[in-house]
């Protein structure tokens, strides 16, 4: 209660145009345990076997109403593998290409055009990508923080192979201490972790 009069408004997206969680968890999110104070959800039984979730690297849990939106898309039309031909090919590759504009204009605004946007099975999947296909050279660097993902720690095997060279560096380093990791010379890499979902430091990089 004494957090809840310290936080008022900025707690529980009450700004947000869906409401206050509160208001709307009971019957998005029925398998959690409710607020003491609120009312129970609608699925029958669910109370009895609902739980606290919390997932330190960030994994939010999909609403009911984002799965039902999710199977009524998929329900409603043929998708097939975009990479072979066919109208559910095409269809699927209209949906990914409508994806990857948006995601781009939000991310990059104007510059959109600029970048390009692969999707991938996850994070370690795209490090993987990045680490077999980046134009390593003699000269170049990888440079990583001490307390990196192993998933970060095994990009040296393309980077090694290719003539790059490595550079650790402490959590802390400042930023001046990541730029002087990169040559001019050669393409470099460097990888800064925001979040570091084994040691759960956040790591401030400004």
């Amino acid at each position: 209660a004494a957090f809840l009069r310290e936080a008022g408004r900025a707690y529980g997206y009450c700004e947000s145009e869906a409401g206050c969680i509160d208001s709307w968890r009971a019957c998005e999110l029925p398998g959690l345990i409710s607020p003491l104070d609120a009312a129970a959800g609608d699925v029958p039984g669910a109370e009895s076997q609902a739980i606290v979730y919390l997932d330190w690297a960030g994994a939010a849990l999909p609403l009911r109403s984002q799965l039902a939106d999710a199977a009524a898309a998929v329900a409603g039309q043929t998708l097939g593998n975009p990479h072979c031909t066919g109208p559910a090919a095409f269809a699927s590759m209209l949906a990914e290409d409508a994806a990857r504009a948006q995601l781009l204009a939000h991310f990059c605004g104007h510059r959109a055009h600029e970048w390009d946007l692969i999707f991938t099975a996850g994070a370690t999947s795209a490090l993987k990508l990045v680490s077999e296909c980046f134009p390593w050279a003699d000269g170049s660097r990888l440079a990583f923080a001490s307390d990196s993902h192993t998933s970060v720690i095994g990009m040296r095997g393309p980077a090694g192979a290719a003539g790059a060279g490595f550079a650790c560096l402490p959590p802390d380093a400042p930023p001046s201490a990541w730029a002087a990791t990169a040559t001019h010379a050669s393409p470099s890499v460097r990888h800064l972790a925001f979040f570091n979902n084994s040691s759960f430091s956040t790591l401030n990089r400004r």
